[in-house]
């Protein structure tokens, strides 16, 4: 009898063990369902605020103009960066000294360095090395009448004396703003319709990116997608 009665005992307790592990097991399995929930729900959510940022985004692009000229504050910045690395810096540095004539400086300021002095001008330049220093020099001096600077060469000018000719010297200087403004007008009057190309194409390359994200979040969201890839949601 007394055996009996302990099996019983063991017996209901091995059954309470297992239903409260049942109940543990339960209990966790609704937490990860709840979790679950809460998270497709969050993540619905965020699709949907997505959805209608892109359909929103799409219909600002639709009703953008497509024009042959463009120009926009941060195409004037390109320009004028691009027109100071170059007109500023490779034309007075490194083109006007390898073709040996000022691009337009001389043109303009020449006049008015000595009498009877003009343009076109030429650039001379030579590589100087010392026990102090060692630099390239560059020298831009206008035509005139007294010196004929087209028979001259750089090691003629590199050896006669500054007062020699001193006065018919234009200032490197002086061909930076001319030479910036020179090519600031060109850009001006050609950069834009460059821009208005790019800018059409990477329009139709975001409206393009835009259309597929619809499509695949309409897809996820149940409200449609049977769209093939590149048509527009909006055809």
């Amino acid at each position: 009898m007394p055996d009996v009665l302990a099996k019983m005992i063991e017996d209901k307790a091995r059954e309470v063990v297992a239903m409260e592990k049942r109940r543990e097991e339960e209990a966790v399995r609704e937490a990860a369902r709840a979790q679950a929930e809460k998270a497709a729900a969050e993540e619905r959510i965020a699709d949907e605020s997505r959805l209608a940022r892109l359909r929103d985004r799409h219909d600002a692009s639709l009703g953008t103009v497509r024009t042959m000229w463009y120009a926009s504050r941060v195409v004037l910045v390109l320009f004028a960066l691009l027109a100071a690395l170059i007109g500023g810096v490779m034309f007075p540095a490194c083109v006007e000294p390898m073709i040996g004539r000022s691009m337009m400086a001389a043109s303009v300021f020449c006049p008015s360095v000595c009498r009877g002095c003009r343009g076109p001008g030429r650039v001379f330049t030579w590589h100087e090395s010392g026990t102090w220093a060692e630099a390239d020099v560059s020298v831009e001096l206008c035509h005139n009448r007294a010196v004929d600077i087209d028979r001259l060469t750089w090691s003629d000018v590199s050896s006669r004396e500054d007062q020699d000719l001193a006065p018919y010297r234009l200032t490197r200087w002086a061909s930076v703003p001319v030479d910036v403004g020179l090519v600031l007008l060109v850009l001006l009057l050609a950069g834009p319709f460059v821009a208005a190309a790019l800018r059409t194409r990477e329009l139709e390359r975001k409206r393009s990116a835009w259309e597929a994200e619809i499509d695949a979040l309409e897809r996820k969201l149940g409200l449609g997608g049977t769209r093939r890839p590149g048509d527009s949601p909006y055809r």
